[in-house]
């Protein structure tokens, strides 16, 4: 792990060197058991990949997963993930992933572990990579080794990563270059011999019917010829919201020359219903699934979202996007790929940054971002986009 920033106190370089000592003591366990209880594989002819996570882990596993087909054309290439069954707020990989990538996904979303390891063994694995969640503890990561080698009978295997120390945050946000997701897991990929074959792919289960039923939305609705912004005002983690009242304002200073579609599921609407007043703008919120919400951020300029799925379908369909982001978690872990498209907006100087807290009393980071802050990003952003843009603020009307 690199440094971007050489700490200067000497208490600060103190606990980067624990941060640091710490890691790589925890992966020299991983490397001891791997070298313990695995061996190197050769031609494997049938690969388990192990994925958790939702929407967004999804999404930032598909590059990697997509090196993981393209590195082993002729072997049969499985996924064991949990997302789905049991988890309303989850979406499955099996909803997302085309079916080109993978020969069969397995749920193991409450099957027992007795019966998933005979199911396991069953298959007859030759290899199992394991797509390492970030935050995983050690004893996960070693549970999961002896759980794929002596319960489910593989003997090749490899992935594990061990990242989640806790200790000093704020230092490690502050000095400690984080990859973000899709990037740690292409690495993670490359020191096991999967090479990159091109830049971040995507692929999607895009089916004929999700397009129709997009072009079918669209048509019921009374739109004109302006460009259009979509907007996601809402997200599973209530940290992660930027107030209603910010992004009515910024709606408020577009609606008169965009079309405004808002984006996400049922469980946004009480986000949604006080934007609605605005003229030219609708909601598509509970009518869609994500791929469909994916294809519709097609028909749009750009996206402006906070830190939730739909902000990673943005980019994953080649979108621009305007990312608001807390300061929950680490920097730079989930951010969209960075370009004079893609913005990420998080605010500075938050004296709880990395709190990792599943509540909040205050969302103080979310409303240090002021709308006119978001509109001055999405105004370059669009300038970029459209050259001679006839667009004027709203100031001068």
């Amino acid at each position: 792990m690199k440094m971007h920033t050489r700490p200067g106190k000497m208490t600060d370089r103190l606990k980067i060197a624990w941060v640091l000592f710490c890691r790589a003591l925890g992966n020299g366990v991983i490397n001891l058991s791997h070298f313990l209880l695995y061996r190197k594989a050769s031609q494997p002819q049938k690969i388990l990949v192990f994925r958790t996570g939702s929407i967004g882990d999804s999404i930032c596993a598909m590059p990697a997963v997509s090196n993981i087909r393209a590195q082993f054309p002729q072997s049969k290439v499985h996924l064991l993930t949990n997302a789905g069954t049991g988890h309303q707020n989850l979406v499955s990989f099996e909803a997302l992933v085309s079916p080109a990538i993978f020969d069969k996904i397995i749920n193991y979303e409450g099957i027992p572990a007795n019966k998933l390891a005979r199911l396991l063994r069953e298959e007859g694995y030759d290899l199992v990579i394991h797509l390492t969640q970030y935050e995983a503890p050690l004893r996960s990561l070693l549970r999961d080794m002896v759980f794929f080698r002596f319960f489910a009978g593989i003997k090749s295997g490899w992935g594990w990563q061990f990242n989640r120390f806790l200790s000093f945050r704020q230092e490690q946000a502050k000095y400690l270059a984080l990859p973000n997701e899709r990037d740690r897991l292409i690495r993670i990929l490359q020191r096991n011999g999967v090479a990159a074959p091109g830049p971040d792919r995507f692929p999607f289960n895009i089916r004929e019917s999700d397009s129709h039923r997009v072009k079918i939305l669209l048509s019921e609705l009374p739109l004109s010829d302006r460009p259009t912004i979509a907007i996601v005002p809402g997200a599973k983690r209530p940290q992660n919201r930027w107030p209603v009242s910010h992004f009515s304002e910024v709606i408020r200073h577009y609606s008169p020359y965009f079309n405004i579609f808002l984006i996400g599921g049922e469980n946004d609407l009480p986000q949604v219903r006080p934007l609605l007043e605005f003229p030219n703008t609708y909601s598509f919120c509970g009518l869609l699934t994500p791929l469909q919400s994916g294809l519709l951020m097609q028909h749009c300029l750009l996206v402006l979202s906070n830190d939730t799925g739909p902000m990673h379908l943005a980019y994953g369909f080649g979108v621009p996007v305007v990312a608001l982001f807390s300061n929950r978690d680490f920097p730079d872990r989930w951010f969209p790929p960075i370009d004079r498209h893609n913005v990420v907006l998080r605010a500075q100087g938050i004296a709880c940054a990395v709190c990792l807290s599943e509540t909040c009393a205050d969302n103080i980071c979310m409303k240090k971002i002021g709308p006119e802050e978001v509109v001055s990003v999405m105004d370059r952003v669009i300038s970029l986009l459209v050259p001679g843009n006839k667009y004027q603020p709203a100031a001068n009307t």
